[in-house]
């Protein structure tokens, strides 16, 4: 594993020569360190915010009757 930070790549590689006990407690006390720190949540999309994402420049969407006519050619096909 390549780290681009030289520290961290200097630690790990003094890690690899201790003893696996040592080496499970401090993947232990790592771990034990992070479920203390509280995990931000993904910033939720509202459909607000999702307006005008699939828009094309120039192209209108369907009307209502074209949708009805793209549906009964998709059915059509699905089913012959």
């Amino acid at each position: 594993m390549v780290t681009a930070n030289p520290e961290v790549q200097d630690i790990l590689n003094r890690v690899r020569s201790w003893s696996i006990d040592d080496r499970r407690r401090l993947v232990e006390e790592i771990l034990k360190s992070l479920r203390s720190q509280p995990v931000a949540s993904p910033a939720k999309k509202t459909l607000q915010d999702l307006r005008g994402l699939l828009r094309v420049e120039g192209v209108e969407p369907p009307d209502d009757a074209e949708c009805r006519q793209i549906l009964e050619e998709e059915l059509i096909k699905k089913h012959l």
